[in-house]
């Protein structure tokens, strides 16, 4: 290695090391996020604010995290007035931005009336009326397929109601938020908790920048250790079985890009 390669080799080491070290040196990380039932119910309670949460006391980093409407929490981050998002999914995914280890998989299922039978492919919505919730994201080949009719509602209980009345031919929801608002609503639907119609990804997304690159991957580290120690399924144990477990489809998982 030449003397000029192994000056720049220095700064470039220089300048990370410093720029890992000023991330810990406020010790404290923003982001933004948005309302899921369940998973996201204000910044400080719901699943995912419980994991971020864990992962950051791991890091002894102090999270300020900022609810906003779904469209509004991206482009805060995107915007970088935020230093990280959550959930992120691969429909989110941009070269600027780098993704942690995923700590969870969303996984939605199709719901029918009762005794018809449960849908468990994309193919099989096709002819169909399909029931999505407005600041959910769903892959292409769902809301872009022309075969396909999509009914956008602002809650999971309007497009329940929509189907129950037989105004579209089925749902596609999440487990736990969908079964609580059955629940709710007295409703008995068909549906088979064995075999999601698709899966993505969950990730907390950084600016690709040397602090969000930094930032990355500590935080990955962290959410492998709660991984491997059980502390991830823990705190999920009150989601159904299905939402706790890791990539369980045998096709590949559903990327939005």
């Amino acid at each position: 290695m030449t003397a000029k390669k192994s000056i720049l080799l220095s700064l470039l080491v220089l300048l990370f090391t410093l720029s890992n070290t000023s991330i810990y040196a406020s010790n404290r990380v923003s982001f933004a996020s948005f309302p899921v039932p369940v998973l996201i119910q204000n910044s400080q309670k719901g699943t995912f604010i419980d994991i971020v949460r864990e992962a950051c006391s791991r890091l002894n980093i102090k999270p300020d995290i900022l609810i906003y409407p779904p469209k509004r929490s991206f482009k805060y981050f995107s915007e970088k007035k935020t230093q990280a998002f959550f959930p992120a999914i691969p429909f989110h995914l941009r070269e600027q931005f780098v993704l942690t280890t995923p700590f969870h998989y969303k996984r939605a299922f199709a719901f029918t009336r009762k005794g018809t039978k449960a849908i468990t492919t994309v193919s099989e919505l096709k002819g169909k009326r399909v029931g999505l919730t407005t600041g959910f994201s769903y892959p292409p080949n769902i809301v872009n397929d022309s075969d396909i009719t999509v009914d956008f509602t602002a809650f999971f209980q309007s497009s329940l109601k929509k189907l129950q009345a037989g105004r579209i031919d089925c749902f596609i929801g999440d487990p736990d938020i969908t079964l609580n608002a059955m629940k709710e609503l007295n409703l008995s639907l068909s549906y088979d908790l064995a075999n999601p119609i698709y899966e993505e990804p969950v990730f907390i997304a950084f600016h690709r920048t040397p602090e969000g690159i930094a930032l990355a991957d500590n935080f990955s580290k962290a959410i492998s250790k709660m991984l491997e120690d059980g502390t991830i399924h823990k705190i999920k144990s009150d989601l159904q079985p299905i939402s706790s477990r890791p990539p369980i489809l045998t096709k590949k998982v559903v990327e939005s890009n």
